[in-house]
């Protein structure tokens, strides 16, 4: 898969009104009248599950569009080191984690990190934009607890609600070896990612010092996105950054389920709180910032919203019929069958195995949305193959 692949863009000639009229937005005025340009310098913090992936294509999409340079980790996606081949060493950024020159200019950086803010600030422009992204956090904890298979490392596999079971006395698994691990992102996972010393149990639950680092963040970070209200935040992000709204647009990416995911035990919830205090305070901080903020819009920011809303909507159900039209194409090249299927694609005699997003966009929503229910339809009747 190349770098195109691994982003999800919208085709700017789409007929469907809907689009045309999110695309004819204008991005809201940042600067007098004809000084706004497009922001070019932005760092975005990648916090662990908190939905930053789907910022994350974004902001790769932006990338291309806007031909930006961007900063890369010297290994894998991550600019923490790896300790093996399945453990990283969680600690702060540093130059040497990076492919950094400091002759280039680099303009957007959005790879997972623990933020440092005074090896940011050597590698990237004075003016980077700085954005950040936080979640309600025992829902981030339990997202974490999941992904990382805590239920596993702690054998808590047959407990009925392993956070609860774990929550019952954390500190019965949580020893000092496992803090600089990705087991790590479990207690103040979020205030960690932005360079809070959770690792200090001199300051960790010192109420002075985590409101003296929140004030610090708030004045580092122009912008912090709150998942609970993730198009709200794009809405006003798009409106900073002096982008259009399709350059916001998204499709949720790296969702998962699992059986407690929405079991929300309150004593459990209560510990937690104690356990991740500078986490909760974080998202109280932001959460607060981003509401005042919203109740601070105009009339027309409700109705860019509910525009915006509609065009995800749309987006996701339009890719959805390109991917089951790829899928079915691509099943017919391979096995020389279901001639209508290919006459659907274009050509009969001449197949291609790719149909793009754009190219299916372009034959119109109402011709994509019949030939999706054709496909659909008949697909009862295709033995499709794993890739």
């Amino acid at each position: 898969m190349n770098y195109h692949d691994d982003v999800i863009g919208v085709n700017r000639n789409i007929q469907d009104p809907l689009f045309q009229s999110v695309y004819n937005v204008p991005p809201i005025k940042c600067l007098p009248e004809g000084q706004c340009q497009p922001t070019r310098h932005i760092m975005f913090l990648k916090v662990h599950k908190c939905g930053s992936t789907t910022m994350a294509k974004i902001l790769k999409l932006a990338t291309l569009k806007y031909k930006l340079k961007p900063l890369s980790p010297k290994k894998k996606v991550f600019f923490y080191p790896w300790k093996s081949k399945f453990d990283i060493n969680r600690r702060k950024i540093t130059i040497n984690d990076a492919n950094y020159n400091p002759n280039v200019t680099y303009d957007i950086i959005f790879n997972h990190m623990i933020f440092d803010s005074r090896v940011i600030e050597t590698m990237m422009p004075n003016d980077t934009f700085y954005i950040g992204i936080v979640r309600e956090p025992f829902s981030q904890f339990q997202s974490a607890f999941n992904f990382y298979r805590i239920s596993s490392k702690f054998n808590l596999k047959n407990s009925t609600n392993p956070v609860v079971e774990f929550m019952k006395n954390p500190y019965r698994y949580w020893t000092d070896d496992y803090v600089t691990t990705h087991v790590g992102f479990l207690r103040n996972a979020m205030m960690y990612a932005f360079g809070f010393p959770d690792d200090r149990n001199d300051l960790r639950n010192n109420d002075r010092f985590i409101a003296e680092y929140i004030d610090f963040l708030d004045k580092k970070f122009d912008f912090v996105i709150v998942l609970e209200m993730l198009d709200e935040s794009l809405v006003l992000l798009r409106r900073l950054l002096c982008w259009g709204m399709d350059d916001v647009l998204y499709v949720v990416t790296n969702k998962r389920e699992y059986e407690y995911k929405n079991v929300k035990d309150e004593i459990a919830v209560k510990k937690h709180r104690l356990w991740s205090k500078a986490d909760y305070q974080l998202y109280s901080h932001f959460l607060t910032k981003l509401r005042n903020t919203v109740m601070l819009q105009g009339s027309d920011f409700n109705r860019e919203v509910s525009l915006y809303r509609q065009a995800i909507s749309a987006l996701g159900k339009l890719l959805s019929v390109v991917s089951l039209w790829n899928e079915a194409l691509n099943w017919a090249v391979d096995n020389l069958a279901n001639y209508e299927i290919m006459v659907l694609a274009g050509n009969a005699n001449e197949p291609r195995r790719y149909v793009s997003p754009a190219s299916a966009a372009q034959a119109g929503s109402v011709a994509a949305s019949q030939i999706g229910d054709l496909l659909k339809l008949r697909r009862g009747n295709i033995s499709m193959g794993t890739g």
